[in-house]
């Protein structure tokens, strides 16, 4: 069980942005998500994300409010990531 999933963890609000906003994610990125919880990069599971997602703090840090505004932030990281030339990502 992931720490987000736990009772009394995460409030009621935070877990529905967070299922939400992964999960329009999930439907706009299908290929990128798998079922597996070991999957390699580039792919995700969705539980994974959820909860690094949570471990990280992201919707206090960045002031984000709901599923719409953490799935905006998500997408503008995206394009952020995708503009990065390739001898960054394979210096990582």
């Amino acid at each position: 069980v992931k720490l987000v999933d736990m009772p009394g963890v995460a409030d009621a609000e935070t877990r529905v942005a967070l299922e939400g906003a992964v999960s329009a994610l999930r439907d706009r990125f299908p290929e990128m998500f798998k079922a597996s919880s070991r999957c390699k990069p580039p792919h995700l599971n969705i539980d994974n994300l959820k909860d690094h997602l949570f471990r990280a703090d992201v919707m206090l840090r960045f002031e984000l409010k709901s599923e719409k505004m953490l799935l905006d932030w998500l997408l503008e990281q995206n394009l952020r990531l995708a503009q990065q030339d390739d001898a960054v990502w394979w210096s990582n």
